[in-house]
């Protein structure tokens, strides 16, 4: 990775302020909007890229982003590209400090918000997440390699996937389509204790058709604190040799390792495992700013003695190293 500014992101809204007369950051990440068709339907997103570009932080959605918008992208050669699937509730800026990480690395880096289940549109439309999710992650990478104006800079031989809670989910159901809804529906009709069920009743209630086709052009696949890992389990889904990493919090409060992380160990014999001692759930997304945690608490508070600053700087590390190796 090329060296870079120290992190703002949890420094807070005056610290940003302050940062208008800094010196710029080196080598930032290039940042565009992008609009993705599915079905008929236009999903707002947003990628980031290789660039040699220079600029400070600036404001991006409640954050704070290292990249410059509209920079010009580097050009002479092709990238990985790697695609992102954000939380439930959550929206296609959720993990841009990874995104910058990647981008600054060499990876074009795309994420959409999921229709039906993101900040901005959480009625559903009658659509069920967990079929439509990972059908929009395949858009995007059509969109990415076919329709974007970066597609002449992507490798679409070199394609990977990062997914945090149910995006997790939706990476690896892109790339197996295999996850059992039928024992899920079974499971949740009759066991209301069963934890899985939880995570369903999030969802509205729309139809479980069968998913997509796996899509072989993911070529590895990053899992962070997954949801719903029985679903593969119950499938009988083998060792693909798919290289995956599973990284999981060890003090999940929302998501336990032990049901939801690791049924997929066996399932998948992932080439990395991490159990993040005292990490919740949250504590794998960026570092909050102070209007943040002001506005979503929740989602900023980490167990007591968790450095979520200082662990993300060791976390972006790995996943580039996980998808430089992979890919």
């Amino acid at each position: 990775m090329q060296p870079r500014c120290d992190n703002l992101a949890a420094a807070g809204l005056a610290v940003f302020l302050a940062t208008l007369a800094a010196p710029p950051c080196a080598n930032a990440a290039g940042y565009s909007p992008i609009l993705v068709d599915w079905a008929g339907t236009s999903l707002e997103g947003g990628v980031w890229y290789p660039s040699d570009a220079t600029g400070s932080a600036v404001a991006f959605g409640p954050y704070l982003a290292e990249h410059v918008p509209e920079a010009p992208p580097k050009q002479g050669t092709r990238h990985p590209l790697v695609v992102l699937s954000h939380g439930n509730g959550g929206w296609f800026g959720s993990h841009h400090a990874t995104a910058v990480a990647l981008a600054d690395a060499g990876f074009v880096v795309a994420a959409v918000n999921h229709a039906g289940d993101s900040v901005m549109d959480e009625d559903g439309r009658g659509l069920n997440p967990l079929v439509a999710r990972p059908a929009q992650l395949i858009a995007l990478i059509d969109h990415m390699t076919n329709v974007s104006s970066l597609s002449a800079i992507i490798d679409p031989d070199r394609i990977g996937a990062f997914g945090f809670s149910a995006g997790a989910y939706t990476v690896l159901a892109a790339a197996t389509g295999t996850p059992d809804m039928v024992d899920l529906q079974r499971r949740c009709a009759t066991d209301s204790a069963d934890a899985d069920c939880d995570v369903f009743q999030v969802y509205p209630s729309g139809k479980l058709e069968p998913l997509v086709k796996g899509d072989a052009r993911l070529r590895s696949v990053f899992l962070a604190a997954p949801a719903l890992g029985r679903l593969f389990a119950a499938s009988g889904l083998e060792p693909t040799g798919l290289p995956v990493a599973i990284w999981a919090g060890g003090s999940d409060e929302l998501l336990d390792p032990e049901i939801h992380a690791m049924p997929l160990v066996e399932a998948l014999a992932p080439r990395d495992l991490v159990i993040v001692d005292k990490a919740g759930h949250f504590s794998f997304m960026p570092p909050c700013t102070a209007a943040l945690r002001d506005a979503a608490p929740g989602i900023c508070a980490d167990p007591p003695g968790f450095d979520r600053p200082g662990f993300h700087t060791e976390f972006n590390r790995n996943v580039v190293s996980f998808f430089d190796e992979t890919l």
